[in-house]
């Protein structure tokens, strides 16, 4: 695949130079705008394709190649961490490291690279993201439907959706300032976790 340069005036060192700059810049890989193929979520790579094409010798254009196995950014340290699965059409940007990190993403430590390569499309990490603006200013997480959401605010925490619980509640009493217990609380009629509101008597 050979990518378009501008005709220069060879006969000048400014064009020269020009064109050698050029050059280097349509080998140099940084970041692109990708679209999910597919994903595999045991691994947490995805399938993308580019979704800038190249620019031909003959002024067309031509997608650049799919690019496998793409590590996906996974938030996480000191043992936790925010997975996103992924689905076919999913968006996101992925950047292109320095040096071939080949022998990296199989010993997750300090290593040499596997080959000279630099910046090469072989060498990417996505991030998955959303275009465009959701229309909030705090700090949410949701469904795209949007009939689930966690939302951060100034004044609190709102939650929209089910909420299942496997483990253990614990919340504050403000009047005593001690820890209560949701499983093992005990309402004013004694029963466990259930509502103390009596049934109304029929008439």
């Amino acid at each position: 695949m050979k990518a378009n340069l501008p005709e220069v005036n060879l006969n000048s060192i400014e064009a020269l130079m020009q064109i050698i700059k050029e050059s280097i810049f349509i080998n140099l890989n940084v970041c692109l705008p990708a679209t999910v193929i597919s994903y595999d979520s045991s691994k947490n790579t995805a399938k993308l394709q580019p979704a800038i094409q190249c620019v031909m010798e003959d002024d067309t254009f031509e997608n650049l190649p799919l690019l496998l196995n793409v590590p996906v950014l996974e938030l996480g340290g000191n043992g936790l961490n925010i997975k996103i699965p992924l689905k076919e059409g999913d968006t996101g940007i992925v950047i292109f490291c320095d040096r071939d990190i080949t022998l990296f993403k199989q010993e997750k430590k300090n290593t040499q690279p596997n080959t000279l390569r630099k910046h090469d499309l072989s060498d990417g990490i996505f991030i998955p993201m959303r275009f465009g603006n959701s229309g909030s200013s705090n700090i949410m997480i949701q469904s795209e439907d949007g009939n689930t959401q966690f939302e951060i605010t100034s004044s609190g925490i709102n939650v929209k959706g089910n909420i299942t619980v496997d483990g253990e509640i614990t919340a504050t009493d403000v009047k005593t300032d001690t820890n209560v217990s949701l499983k093992n609380h005990k309402h004013g009629n004694g029963n466990q976790g259930n509502d103390t509101t009596e049934p109304i008597p029929s008439v």
